[in-house]
């Protein structure tokens, strides 16, 4: 059985590992709920959809056309950079850029679901369980997207005695930063 001493070396390297790789296993798991929230949808609803018109049966197709087309390039082009970013040792040039990309395509699928989500509410075809699915997976993902917008922003514009997020793991180096 190990003592508290030698755990602690291993809960302070996973500590260091996920200081400097937070945010590619963030976008992992949010993209992972807008896929699952995207198939679900389309898989439980575009029978319904198809045989309608209107603008829920065009967000229903819109789903559709991104489950079983758009996701099939999507997917690798933002998991495949994800993953070697936390495989690798030291972080590529490209990770600040690739990583506000994935956060801009979160972004705007995140305004799009909420589109959606309206139009749902107001159909009369859209089954209630659909839509408690749909906002079930739907209030997570925006909340997530959301802390990321505030935190990118304060990156990018908050003054560094003046910011409005922090996260744990970067309690340390924001201290260390003023104490220079």
């Amino acid at each position: 059985m190990r003592t508290g001493s030698e755990r602690r070396p291993l809960s302070n390297s996973i500590r260091a590992y996920l200081s400097r790789r937070w945010e590619p296993i963030f976008f992992v798991v949010v993209f992972l709920l807008l896929l699952a929230q995207v198939y679900l949808f389309v898989s439980s609803e575009l029978s319904v959809f198809t045989s309608t018109s209107g603008a829920a049966a065009d967000y229903a197709r819109w789903e559709g056309f991104i489950a079983n087309h758009l996701a099939y390039w999507v997917s690798p082009v933002i998991f495949l950079p994800l993953f070697y970013l936390l495989a690798c040792r030291r972080r590529p040039s490209w990770t600040r850029h690739f990583l506000d990309g994935v956060g801009i395509y979160i972004v705007v699928r995140m305004f799009v679901q909420v589109v959606g989500l309206n139009l749902l509410v107001f159909d009369s075809v859209t089954p209630r369980f659909t839509l408690i699915t749909q906002l079930l997976f739907f209030l997570p993902y925006s909340l997530l997207v959301w802390g990321w917008i505030y935190w990118r922003r304060d990156e990018l514009w908050g003054e560094d005695d003046r910011r409005l997020f922090q996260i744990d793991c970067e309690h340390a180096t924001y201290r260390a930063r003023l104490s220079w």
